[in-house]
């Protein structure tokens, strides 16, 4: 028997053994779908103590493989051209949660440990935690606190969802799924920090800076003041880095793969519901941001007008000015004004829902560049009551310019579908395609990557619920 044969066999029997054996995928927040887009929602977690939440194996095929030796993910590498190669891995999430009249805490952690079989040398683990807390103050005031940390490979990061695929597919009330992409209120604390949590590092603003790992954590803490059914106010603070942990080329740099960045945001915002079916909001906010080709600091407020235009689907859309201030940068000049803005749809059915947001922004929340970012995002899920089949799919478009040192763009497709195979326990297949190309610190590069994979997912708790 062939040692390739023997590792096919191996992965084949790790796969079985899923079916009886409760391990993980990572990623997963009680609650949420898995990283496969599959809709897990079952039994009504306990409100408090340590449980596991999820839990995978899955394999599939890569048409380039991961980096190797540290060498960036590109078909014009030094090495002359890493080919593709089958991957496979496994993954489980736990998590503690306790739950009181005014109380709400929650932190999860994933971890898995993702393979290759022809290049085994590049063989790792995947970590990622979460926080969450809120605490009612009196029935006006209300504070709020969350964490992210995630350090984990390429392979990993094209099967995470992003936030909008998680609120599509997570089985919430048209209300807590407006609310979740900028209109209304959530029903309860508890369902907003499932579903508004630390944002991650979403594609596919990662696959333009590549690299072996990448390290990204956020931080944010708010306080709301509700002064009537219709009028809130709310103070927020945000906090997010990333930085990639292997790479090489000039300076150890490499040509995408990033430096250490932060992004530091302030603000208030003031809410008002003119209708039960129509909000307004003001929001103001001083931001600075730092790496190692910019330094800079600045101020952005806009105008947001929202409405709920029936039962099913409800539009935002919201504009406004960015003025930044340069205080150092290494490589040409970025545009310190802009005009910035977005919108939002939502439409969920009896068995459809899809969201598509567009974004055009000033500066990076990570860091990594003051100049015109702008994102537009999309994803749909279909699921009839009853059945045991699901299918979900997912685009995101990111762009990068006028930054003075890097002009960057790049997109990401997702699609798959889901069997339900017992209550707790569904087999799901995924395709995604990444492509991203243009020019950072000088150098030009373009990637492109598909990638497949069948993954058997056991999820025995679901909050909301």
């Amino acid at each position: 028997m062939s040692s390739r044969l023997i590792q096919w066999t191996l992965i084949c029997a790790g796969i079985l053994a899923g079916i009886r054996i409760p391990v993980a995928f990572g990623q997963t927040l009680p609650g949420q779908t898995d990283n496969s887009g599959a809709n897990l929602s079952t039994t009504a977690v306990p409100t408090r103590g340590l449980h596991i939440y999820s839990a995978s194996v899955y394999f599939g095929y890569m048409t380039s493989a991961i980096p190797l030796n540290g060498v960036a993910l590109n078909y014009s590498d030094p090495l002359g051209g890493i080919g593709g190669d089958e991957a496979y891995g496994t993954d489980i999430s736990v998590g503690w949660q306790y739950q009181g009249r005014r109380t709400n805490i929650s932190a999860v952690y994933s971890g898995g440990y993702d393979g290759m079989v022809r290049y085994s040398n590049t063989n790792a683990f995947n970590h990622s935690l979460s926080i969450n807390a809120s605490r009612q103050l009196s029935p006006r005031w209300t504070v709020t606190a969350s964490g992210e940390g995630m350090d984990d490979t390429m392979a990993e990061y094209l099967f995470q969802p992003s936030r909008l695929t998680t609120v599509t597919q997570a089985p919430t009330s048209f209300g807590d799924f407006a609310a979740a992409v900028g209109m209304g209120q959530f029903s309860s604390a508890q369902v907003a920090s499932v579903l508004t949590g630390a944002p991650i590092l979403e594609s596919p603003e990662r696959g333009l800076l590549l690299g072996d790992r990448v390290l990204s954590y956020t931080g944010q803490v708010g306080v709301s003041y509700s002064y009537s059914s219709r009028l809130a106010v709310s103070l927020s603070g945000f906090t997010a880095a990333g930085q990639s942990q292997q790479g090489s080329g000039p300076n150890g740099l490499g040509n995408y793969v990033m430096p250490r960045s932060t992004g530091i945001n302030a603000g208030a915002q003031v809410t008002y519901m003119l209708s039960p079916r129509t909000q307004i909001s003001v929001d103001a906010s001083e931001y600075a941001i730092w790496n190692s080709f910019q330094r800079a600091r600045g101020t952005y407020g806009t105008l947001a007008l929202a409405r709920k235009m029936g039962e099913h689907w409800f539009m935002r859309g919201y504009g406004g000015g960015a003025l930044t201030q340069v205080s150092q940068q290494t490589l040409g000049t970025p545009n310190t004004r802009e005009v910035i803005g977005g919108g939002a749809l939502g439409v969920k059915t009896y068995s459809h829902t899809l969201a598509a947001t567009y974004d055009r922004s000033s500066y990076d929340t990570y860091g990594f560049a003051v100049g015109l970012i702008t994102t537009e995002m999309g994803s749909w899920n279909w699921q009839h009551p009853g059945s045991r089949w699901s299918t979900f799919a997912s685009f995101g478009e990111e762009q990068m310019r006028d930054t003075g040192f890097a002009s960057l763009s790049g997109w990401q497709a997702s699609g798959g579908i889901s069997l339900r195979m017992s209550d707790q326990t569904v087999l799901t297949a995924q395709y995604t395609h990444l492509i991203s190309g243009g020019t950072y610190a000088g150098a030009f590069n373009q990637f492109t990557v598909d990638s497949i994979r069948l993954s058997l997912n056991w999820v025995p708790f679901s909050i909301l619920r």
